[in-house]
C-alpha cells in the first residue's frame, strides 16, 4: 500500500523562509529610508507654511518683532497632544498647522529678518532652516 504525502517537508519549509528573510532584509533598509523622506518633507511643509504666515503678517505689520517677539528671542511651537494630529499655533490672529512630532523655532534676528528652524526627534541629527534674510531658501542642515 501507497503513502500519500500530505504538506511540505521540513527542508522545503525551511529554504522558503530563508527566501522570504533574504526579501525581508533587502525590503526593510528601504522602507527606512522612505519614513525618513517623509519626516524630511513634513518637516519643509511646515517650515513653508510657517514663513508663508509671518510673510502674510509681515505686510501688515512690517516689524516682526511686533508679530514674534522680541529679538533673539525663540518663539516654540510643537505638536503637543502627541496624537498623531496636527496641532495648531496661534501666531498674532494666523494659524498653521504643524506636523506630528515636529517642534517650530521662531526667531527674530531683526526687526525685519527671522529665522525659522524645524526639527524632529526621529531625525535628531538634521534640520530644516529658513532665514529671510541670508537667501530666502529652506535649507537642510
Amino acid at each position: 500500500m501507497n503513502k500519500i504525502k500530505n504538506g511540505f517537508s521540513m527542508v522545503e519549509l525551511l529554504f522558503v523562509m530563508a527566501i522570504m528573510a533574504a526579501l525581508a532584509a533587502i525590503a526593510i533598509p528601504s522602507l527606512s529610508g522612505a519614513s525618513n523622506s517623509a519626516i524630511m518633507s513634513s518637516m519643509k511643509s511646515d517650515i513653508q507654511g510657517v514663513s508663508t504666515t509671518l510673510l502674510s503678517e509681515y505686510a501688515n505689520d512690517p516689524d516682526y518683532t511686533n508679530i514674534v517677539g522680541a529679538i533673539g528671542s525663540d518663539v516654540v511651537f510643537a505638536d503637543a497632544t502627541g496624537n498623531g494630529l496636527s496641532d495648531t499655533g496661534l501666531l498674532t490672529n494666523k494659524q498653521f498647522s504643524i506636523s506630528k512630532d515636529n517642534v517650530v523655532t521662531i526667531k527674530p534676528t531683526s526687526t525685519s529678518c527671522t529665522q525659522i528652524t524645524v526639527t524632529n526627534p526621529t531625525l535628531s541629527t538634521k534640520k530644516v532652516l529658513f532665514n529671510n534674510c541670508t537667501d530666502g531658501k529652506i535649507q537642510v542642515i
